[in-house]
């Protein structure tokens, strides 16, 4: 074999590596279409847990008891600070504080809705809402436990 032949057969060697490579790249790489790249921007769970730097539990997302969407609240001592969520017919938005459980109570159903106010101990001491008739009503707590109003 003299010189061009040699010079020949390696630009040829290195032509057909090339090539080689560059189909199967072409065969073997993923293919990505516009379903794959509209799927990409969707994240489907039945439940997210957001923690924070520690690992520490901060938020969770989630189906609720009821069956709908429900979003839990974490303070940064762990108790539910705010809860969100839905009822057989309506909504409800819970507010809490450290030890003390619900302070603050917002629920609307089919036939109305309610606003309560708790005192530290849990005990009910005013609540706003509308019955099923849409009659709307204010009660009044005191420190014992009885309605005033």
């Amino acid at each position: 074999m003299n010189k061009k032949m040699s010079v020949l057969f390696v630009a040829l060697t290195i032509l057909s590596g090339l090539v080689g490579g560059a189909i199967a790249v072409y065969i073997f790489s993923p293919k990505v279409t516009v379903a794959d790249e509209a799927r990409s921007k969707v994240l489907t769970i039945e439940k997210l847990n957001i923690v924070d730097k520690n690992g520490k539990l901060k938020a969770i997302i989630r189906v609720g008891e009821f069956g709908g969407g429900e979003v839990v609240v974490f303070s940064k001592d762990n108790y539910v600070a705010a809860c969100m969520g839905t009822l057989p017919s309506g909504g409800i938005v819970n507010v809490g504080t450290k030890g003390n459980g619900s302070v603050g109570l917002l629920s609307v159903g089919e036939f109305g809705g309610d606003v309560s106010v708790f005192s530290k101990d849990g005990k009910i001491k005013v609540d706003v809402g509308v019955n099923e008739l849409g009659n709307g009503g204010i009660g009044i707590w005191d420190k014992n436990g009885y309605r005033l109003r």
